[in-house]
């Protein structure tokens, strides 16, 4: 099932709502368009977010943001339970929150991958919020994955592989849509999730081998940004990738609008100021120096596509 359109937009995962002040203006001006805010933590809602969101949420709104909820799971106690966490952390702020992420890892993977559908199952019972997930995901050796993506997909979710090539070098955009062709996920379901922290694992962001990937692969990205230290907006703005261009055509002159109208004219004579003379109806160009507002139905739709009509060829270069 396709996505819902939010998920190709490119995304910001916060842990730490308070924190984004200094950075979210920036991100924005990088072309970051959705938030995703963690609001549960296993069998925990996250009550620090919740109450950020609460205070600051119409401003997030003004701004511009579309807002998501996220739950990182653990698979303790049981799927439904979790399920149940999240639900009640988005009633708190439903005001605010219109798509929903499960963080599913090696606990929700392997012998556990059943977990997946049983989250969704328990979840999508009781909310009509469009839902994607963000999984561990690559086929680099010592990191292959076996996550429930098929399910997932089956249901319209975006799948955010994590990609932390910042931690661990073998973790690249490329191993993790190897993953994604393992498991039969449409391209159309494909995002990645690039790793964009620094720790003592890693020093640094490889935000260059970021980009160069991402514009072989075009995915919507979905930055795990922590609680943005170390995080660059400008360097974030590397992996929004440009929409793609449409091929669009000129419609030329052989656009049919007049001869449309005219069968109309011809079936509806009450509908036009026009005059049939010697069997063919006069140009609308005739009524030039009549006031639009005197014009009938028909004379004016035909203005109004012939400017349509007229603007779309104009804009193509």
């Amino acid at each position: 099932m396709k996505p819902h359109p939010r998920w190709t937009l490119p995304a910001v995962g916060v842990v730490t709502l308070a924190n984004t002040g200094g950075k979210r203006e920036e991100l924005f001006a990088q072309g970051y368009r959705r938030m995703d805010i963690l609001v549960a933590q296993g069998d925990k809602q996250h009550d620090e977010n919740i109450a950020e969101l609460l205070l600051i949420g119409d401003r997030l709104i003004r701004e511009g943001w579309i807002l998501s909820s996220w739950h990182s799971t653990t698979g303790i106690p049981t799927p439904h339970e979790e399920a149940q966490v999240a639900l009640d952390a988005i009633s708190r702020v439903p005001q605010f929150i219109t798509g929903h992420l499960l963080n599913a890892e090696d606990w929700y993977e392997g012998i556990a991958r059943w977990k997946t559908s049983w989250y969704w199952n328990y979840f999508q019972d009781r909310s009509a919020l469009p839902i994607s997930v963000w999984p561990m995901g690559s086929d680099a050796p010592g990191f292959e994955r076996d996550f429930d993506y098929l399910d997932c997909i089956a249901r319209g979710c975006m799948v955010y592989p994590q990609q932390y090539q910042n931690q661990f070098p073998s973790l690249t955009i490329p191993n993790g849509d190897k993953n994604l062709d393992t498991a039969g996920v449409p391209i159309q379901n494909r995002g990645t999730s690039p790793g964009t922290y620094i720790n003592d694992v890693a020093p640094s962001i490889p935000w260059d081998a970021y980009a160069a990937d991402l514009k072989v692969v075009n995915r919507p990205v979905l930055l795990y940004a922590a609680d943005l230290g170390g995080f660059d907006p400008v360097q974030a703005g590397k992996l929004v990738l440009p929409p793609e261009e449409e091929d669009m055509q000129p419609v030329g002159k052989n656009d049919g609008i007049a001869a449309m109208y005219n069968r109309l004219r011809d079936l509806d004579p009450g509908g036009t100021l026009l005059k049939k003379i010697d069997g063919k109806w006069q140009s609308i160009s005739v009524l030039a120096s009549v006031p639009l507002d005197q014009w009938k139905a028909y004379d004016k739709a035909q203005r109004k596509d012939q400017i349509l009509k007229d603007d779309h060829d104009e804009s193509i270069v």
